[in-house]
Parts: C-alpha cells; structure tokens; sequence
C-alpha cells in the first residue's frame, strides 16, 4: 500500500459538468434536499407509528438511512464544486469517497435482495412469519448486508491503492469511481478490471437472483389467493419494491457489467446520476404513494401533527390578542426624554454612517471587491438589526401606555433573532474572507469569486431564519396567563420566558443550545482564521504589507469584540444568573452601539474606504466634470409597438379609447366606494386603492405612448426614462400585494366572519395600504439604482413602448449577470410570496364557503372571490410569463404583447370585472342612478 501511489499526484480534477452549471446545481441541490427530507420523513414515520414496526418496514427504514448516506458521500461534493467552480480532490480524499460510495451502493443491493425474501416469507408462509423473521434474524441480516459491504468496499479499495498514478490527474466524473479512475493510472489495470467486473457480476447476480427466486414463489402464491382483496394488498407492496429494483438494478448493471472499453463517458455520467442523487430521491416516494399502509400511517401523523398543534395554540397561546407592557428604562419623564434625545441621535448616526457605507462602496469601483461586498452586507444587516428595536424604543419612550400586542411582540422576536443570527455568521464569513485573502493571495480571486460571496451571505441570512423560526416555534408554546410586564426595551427570550406561566425550562435549553451553538461555531472559524492570519503577517518581510493586513484584520475584530462580547454575556449565562438591568445594558450595547459603530470602526481605520470617501467628495465637487451614467448619450429613443406607419393611427385610437376606459372606469369606482356608505367596508377600501393603482400605472406609459404614436420624435430623456421606469416599479409592486391583502382580507371575511370587523379595523387595513406602497418603493429604488448607474454605450433605441427592465438590460455595456440574478430574485420573492398568501387564502375560502347553508350566501362569497380570482389570473399570468424566464430566452416582441397585457388590459378590466361580477357594486351603481333621476 505504501507502495502504491508513490507518484507526485495527490490530488484529482474532478471534470463534473461542465455546461449550465448553476442550473445544475440548483436542480441538484432541490433533489438533496428532497431525498433528505423524504428519507428522514420515512424513518420517523416508522419509528413513530407502532403499525409501522413490522419486518418490512424494519428494512424499510434501513433503506431511508442507507439512501441518505449513498446521497450525501456524492451529492456535497458534487454541489462544491459546480458552485464555487473549484472540483480538486485530494488522493485520500477521493479513496475515502470511494470506498464508503461502494460500502452503501453494495449494502443497499444487498437489502433490496433481503426485501424481497422477507416479502416471500410474509406472502408465501404468513403462519411462520413472525418467526422467520424474528428480531434476532432481522439484525444478523442487517449486520451481514453492512459487512458484506464493507468487504466489497475493502476489496476494491486495496486495488486502487496498489496502483500508481503519475500522469493526468483529470477524472472525467463527477465523483471518485472505478472505470474513470483506471484510465488514469500508469500501473497495469488489467487485474483491476477484472476484480471490478467479477465482485458486480457475484453481486448483482446473486442478489438478483435471490430476488428473481422470491418473486417467482411470491407470484405463484399470489396467483392461487382466491381474495381480491389479499391479491390486491399483496401485489401493492410487491409493486413498490420491484419498482425500486428495477430503477437500481438496472442502472448498476449498466454501470458494472458493461465493456470498460465501450463505455461512453456522458451516458456513464448519467447512469451514475440515476443512481447516487435521483434513486435515493425516488425511494420514499415509490414506497409511500404506492403503499396503502404508508399513507394511512402518514395521515396520522399529519392530523396528530395538526391536533398538537392545536392543542398548543388553545392551551398555550390563548394570549394571542393580548397585550404585553414594555418596561424599558425609567419611569421618570425627564430621564425618558434624555434617553430618547440619546437614541434617536444613535438611531439617525445608525442609518446615516451604514447607508453612506453602501452608497460608497456601490459608487467606488475600487471598493468593489468580497471583503466590502461583505461589508455593504453587514451595513444593511445593521440598518434593519436597529430598525427592528429602535424605532418601538423611541416611540415608548414619548407614549403613555408602552404596550405591545402578543404578535406584534413575537414579530419583533422573530426579527430581531434573524439579523442578529446573520450578523453572527457574517462576522464569521468576514474573517474566513481575510484568511483567503492574506494566506492564500493568489488563490483570492478564484477561492472568493462573486458566486461564492453571493452563496455565502445566503447562507449567512439562511442561519438567521432556521435560527429565528426554532426561537419563535418554541416560544409559542408558552402561555401568558399572569402579569404582562416584561422587564426589558424589545422582546426577547429571558424576560418573555420570565413572565410565562408555562414551564420554560425547555426554551431556556433550546436558547442555551442554539445560542451556544452559533457563537461557538462562528467564534471556531474567527479563531481559527485569525491564528493562521496571525501566523502568515509575522512572516512578512514587508512592514507596510503588514500594516495593511492588520488595518484591515483589527477593524474586523474590534466589530466581532462588540458584537460577540455583549451577545456572548447575554445568552451563554445560565437563567439563574440573568440580570435584567445588566441584559438592558449589554442589549443596548450590541442592537443600537454597535450598528452605529461598526462604519465608523471601519472608515476610521480603513485606509481604502478613506480614500474611497476622499474620491466621492472630489468627484462631488467637480461632478459637472464627470458624467453620471458613463455614457455619452442623454435620451433614448424608444422603438414602440410596430413601426410600420399604416399601424399607428389605429393603434393610437384603440389605446385611445382603452385610456378613456381606464380613466372612467377606475375614477368611477372611487367614486362610487366614496360616496356610497354601503361600500364603506376594508374589501372596498382596497378596491378603491387597487382602481388608484391602475389609474396610476396606466398613466405613466399610455400618455407618452399615445403621443409618440403621432409624433416622428420618439426620445425620451434619460431622467425620464429612470422616472418612468422607477414609477412602474412602484405601482407594478404595489398591485401584486393590493391582490395579496385583498385575498386575505376576503379569508378573514369569510372564514372568521364574526372577528371580521376587529381583525380587518381601519388601522389594520390603512398599515397594509401603506406597508404596500413602501416595500414597492424600496424594489423601484433598487431596480432604478442598478439600472441607471450601468453603462450604455453601444445603442440607444429601446426596442419597447415604455423604459422597462429587459430591454434596458439589453442596451447595458456593463456585466449584468448579476442584476439578472436579482431581477429575477426579487421578482420570484414578490410573486410566489404573493400567490402564496391568495393560494393559501382560497385554501380556506374553497371549504368555509362549501359548508354554507345557505345558496344566497354561498353565491354572494363566490361573486366576489371570482372577481379577484379573474384579475389575479390576468395580472399574475402575465407578470410570470415576463419576468420568470431565464434572460437566454428573452424574446421582446412576446415581451411587449405580456407587458400590454398587465400595464394597459388588466388595468381596464378590473372596474369592469368588479362591476359586472359584483352584486354589492351593480346595487351601489343603481343607486346613485336612482338618485340623480
């Protein structure tokens, strides 16, 4: 074995794919998750429901834990490399894969064979079954498919290792296997191949053979069961296993016992595909949709689920409408006004020096690399950490009454836990990125790529949310049934658990656990960063390379000593110890100081973003020097709909007269819910704002159109353009959540009709307005803001009617891969989380208006769900078909026929749909007829 590999390679390139390689990885990662999920699901189904705890399932389930370990030697690595581009394997690394890939893939044949024998026992002698297959004889079979594995595994292994391997390191796979890796050797392979293709042939054919054996037996018992019922039952469990036989058995055997000569290196990666990331995925699927047993087990376990549920909501969360009492600092009113003059100066420091670190490092060129890609994250992270206490702070300190209600208490909790959590691993990912950048320089560009970044800051808020929902799940199974003052300025853990009259001994563990966890593995990886950084600026001969490296290195670990300081004083004390007025200070210390102070740690100590803030100022004092948008060109011309001039004139009329429509119908319908006292309820108060919205986003596009229909110059100016486009984005928005809101507003009106007029108040519906038109706002700024700082230098005829985001990306000389992704984040976020709340809403709405008695009120609740449901479809459809397909498929033209669909047709039909459809409407019409007759 020494001997064997004593060749200068100790590493291999893995080949993987080479081609759509984040489409890959996105489908990979998607079939991981779902074969974790689906086998994990199974095994504790089994484990959970006593019907479940039979032979068959016994072996079931040890399938579950082998697909999982199959998938996950593979599957991570796979995923590695196609995201950060880098698939080198050292030697041991990829022996180690190798041999636990062949320990579960042999295992896993071997069960499949012992499956079927245990079918054949149960069909073929039910009487003895029990017996057969005692506990005793199930776990010897287990402990032999493990070690004939492991055998298997050994064998192979010991052969790879007494090759050498001194030539092309390159495997054309996308994981360590025998037929790529022989080719690569420069030892005699021939005894190899042979060992390869004997051990899969006894394998496959013995195990396949057992299972042939079982199920010749198994069909003639079948077959000679008089009971539909007993063959039926009988062939449905059979069904499941031979499908997962044939889907393993034959991929292997194609695999195995093909030619090594003959094998095509693309179907060999997909075989291998099949069967170590898409059968493992398949497996619980097979057994659970095809397996009686297995989904009346798995509807117990979801109603019991539900049922505990609950059970604690009822008993635990019966508060939900309750209110807590903010204690904050002092009662004394002089000292509350000190306090809020001191906070509100650290609140407005807070926003300014963190969004000016933004801004500069946006607009400074040479600011853009990972390390202040990462710092602008940290900013925005502090921006909304701060905002999510500060501005109740400072709104309590002026109030009488400092109340908060039950959810608005636990949203602030979920919140908070987020950014704080994200701050954590981003403080963490900040000083991983400067032991690439100070230990491995040359490997810096490659290591921290900006698919990296992106991944990692994904990851960062990823932890956040897992953390955030474990700390608030757990925290509503608390009940407040005794005082509700909580000793504190936000909520948080310790002073809610203190006040509960539910035994919170399980929070406090899970807060240890949690907490400790993330300050421990974050902390681990600035430790361990900082000892080999620490080590590599020592041995540097150059005195300003080293006081570079640790301008840069104390600014980050003056923020983690901060932040890690008071957090680590705070939760990693026992409840015992907790001191409320020391946890306000500490608290006070790490959700308002240090959001405040983090910009200026890292402007005052940072040479670069000095000079980066020197540049601004220059360029702000000569800026009449300097154009903004790097371009030469102030206008654009915009294309329009056809240029053919015969077309115009008509077109000009029909838009005309959809306008005229749109503006009467829309102005009609406010008036109407304005003057009508019947329409005066929260449905219509949307309405009125949904027909604003249209009157709105109709308008800034049809004007310009229609007069550029009848006019030779078809430019629009530069600012026009970012205005025009800034205002479609702010009204677009704006309508995919009026939609949202008016859905639940319809669930609330139908599903809790009694609680309707308290939950939908008209503070309640004038928040969701206005929560609308502020979150539109903030997606039309970023849109608007990565647009018009790119370059277009090349042309400058828009081929569309109006300044929309595709086909200004097309005239971009800029890289735009980026803004892509982000278009098509934001818009995917906005889209499926809006159709989320309407599909969840008619979820409940389908059913609470089926069990209506009464016909009259049953048609009334479909009238006005079918009006939304109508403009939903026409608005969403075409928003989807626009935004959702991948830029390389972009066609304009099919652009301009959607984007006239939802900016100038649905903007028309929605008066009409909702006068025509609605009852309520078409009285309301009357009687204002009747009055003016």
């Amino acid at each position: 074995m020494s001997g064997g590999n004593h060749s200068g390679v100790t590493e291999f390139v893995l080949l993987g794919f080479t081609h759509l390689q984040e489409l890959l990885f996105m489908i990979f990662l998607l079939i991981y998750i779902t074969t974790l999920v689906g086998n994990l699901g199974m095994i504790v189904l089994i484990r959970t429901d006593p019907q479940l705890h039979t032979s068959m399932y016994f072996f079931l389930s040890h399938l579950s834990f082998l697909d999982i370990c199959y998938s996950s030697s593979v599957t991570p690595k796979l995923l590695s490399g196609l995201l950060t581009g880098r698939n080198v394997i050292s030697f041991n690394g990829c022996i180690t894969q190798f041999f636990f890939c062949m320990v579960f893939i042999t295992t896993d044949a071997i069960f499949l064979a012992i499956m079927a024998y245990d079918r054949y026992v149960a069909i073929r002698q039910p009487l003895h079954y029990v017996v057969v297959m005692s506990y005793r004889v199930r776990m010897r079979l287990v402990v032999g498919s493990y070690t004939a594995g492991g055998l298997n595994a050994l064998v192979h292994t010991a052969g790879l290792l007494r090759l050498s391997f001194c030539g092309p390191n390159v495997v054309n796979h996308f994981y360590c296997e025998i037929p790529p890796l022989l080719p690569l050797s420069c030892s005699e392979t021939r005894l190899n191949e042979v060992v390869m293709v004997l051990c899969a042939a006894f394998i496959i054919t013995t195990t396949g053979l057992a299972i042939l054996t079982s199920y010749a037996f198994i069909l003639l018992t079948v077959w000679s069961t008089r009971s539909a019922e007993g063959r039926h039952k009988a062939c449905s469990t059979c069904t499941s296993h031979l499908m997962a036989v044939a889907l393993f058995y034959s991929s292997a055997a194609f695999l195995y016992l093909h030619p090594l000569s003959s094998h095509a290196e693309e179907e060999k990666k997909t075989a291998s595909v099949f069967y170590t990331v898409v059968i493992p995925m398949l497996n619980p699927f097979i057994y659970s949709l095809r397996n009686m047993k297995v989904r009346i087990a798995l509807r117990r376990a979801v109603r019991k689920l539900l049922s505990l549920t609950v059970m604690m909501l009822a008993r635990g969360n019966h508060t939900l409408n309750a209110e807590f009492v903010l204690l904050g600092f002092s009662e004394q009113r002089d000292v509350q006004a000190v306090l809020f003059m001191v906070f509100l100066v650290i609140y407005m420091v807070t926003l300014l020096g963190n969004l000016a670190m933004i801004v500069l490092i946006r607009l400074d060129t040479q600011l853009h690399t990972p390390m202040y890609f990462f710092l602008s994250s940290l900013s925005f992270l502090d921006i909304c950490y701060s905002s999510s206490i500060t501005p109740r702070l400072l709104s309590d300190l002026l109030a009488s009454r400092k109340v908060i209600s039950h959810s608005a208490c636990l949203a602030q909790f979920y919140f908070y836990a987020v950014f704080a959590t994200t701050e954590c691993y981003l403080l963490a990912v900040m000083a991983y990125d400067r032991y690439v950048a100070i230990c491995s320089p040359l490997l810096y560009v490659i290591s921290m790529s900006s698919r990296v970044c992106a991944w990692l800051v994904t990851g960062s808020y990823l932890a956040g949310v897992l953390n955030a929902t474990i700390h608030t799940g757990v925290a509503l199974r608390l009940s407040f049934c005794g005082p509700n003052v909580i000793n504190h300025f936000y909520c948080e853990g310790p002073p809610l658990y203190a006040i509960s009259c539910t035994d919170p001994t399980i929070n406090e563990v899970v807060m240890f656990v949690v907490v400790g966890f993330n300050l421990f593995i974050t902390s681990l990886t600035i430790l361990i960063s900082y000892t080999y950084i620490l080590a590599t600026v020592l041995r540097m001969p150059s005195a300003a390379g080293k006081r570079k490296a640790f301008s840069t290195c104390a600014s980050h670990l003056a923020a983690v000593t901060l932040f890690y300081g008071s957090a680590a004083s705070m939760y990693s004390r026992p409840s015992s110890r907790h001191s409320q007025d020391l946890d306000k200070v500490a608290s006070v210390f790490y959700t308002m100081v240090t959001p405040m102070l983090n910009p200026l740690i890292y402007s005052l100590r940072n040479k670069e973003v000095k000079d980066a803030l020197g540049r601004l100022i220059m360029l702000n004092v000569f800026w009449r020097m300097t154009p903004v948008n790097h371009t030469d060109m102030h206008e654009f011309i915009l294309l329009g709909l056809t240029t053919r001039l015969d077309l115009q004139v008509p077109l000009f009329l029909v838009f005309l007269s959809t306008y005229t429509v749109t503006l009467m119908g829309n102005f009609g319908l406010i008036a109407l819910i304005r003057t009508d006292l019947h329409l005066h309820t929260p449905m219509y108060y949307f309405l009125g704002h949904l027909a604003f919205v249209d009157i709105c986003y109709s308008s800034i596009i049809l004007p310009k159109m229609l007069v550029q229909m009848l006019m030779e110059d078809k430019t629009i100016g530069f600012s026009e353009c970012a205005a025009q486009l800034c205002f479609f984005v702010v009204f677009g928005i704006t309508e995919c959540l009026l939609l949202a809101v008016m859905a639940y507003d319809r669930y609330v009106a139908i599903c809790k009709p009694l609680l309707y007029p308290t939950i939908m108040c008209r503070a309640t519906c004038r928040w969701l307005v206005a929560a609308s038109y502020t979150i539109s706002v903030v997606h039309a700024v970023t849109h608007t803001t990565f647009i018009f700082t790119s370059s277009f230098c090349q042309t400058y005829v828009i081929n569309h009617y109006f300044c929309d985001i595709a086909p200004l990306l097309a005239l971009s000389c800029s890289d735009t891969h980026t803004y892509e992704l982000v278009v098509l984040a934001l818009v995917s976020v906005n889209c499926l989380s809006t159709l989320t709340i309407i599909f969840v809403s008619y979820i409940y709405i389908l059913p609470a208006i089926l069990r209506i008695h009464s016909p009259q009120s049953r048609r009334k609740a479909f009238s006005t769900c079918a009006s939304h449901l109508t403009v939903v479809t026409m608005f969403y459809g075409a928003i989807l078909f626009t935004y959702l397909r991948p830029s390389s498929t972009y066609a304009l033209d099919e652009n301009k026929a959607a984007t006239l669909f939802y900016t100038i047709m649905t903007p028309m039909m929605n008066p009409l749909v909702y006068s025509l459809r609605n009852k309520e409407v078409k009285a309301a019409l009357r009687r204002v007829a009747g009055r003016r007759l």
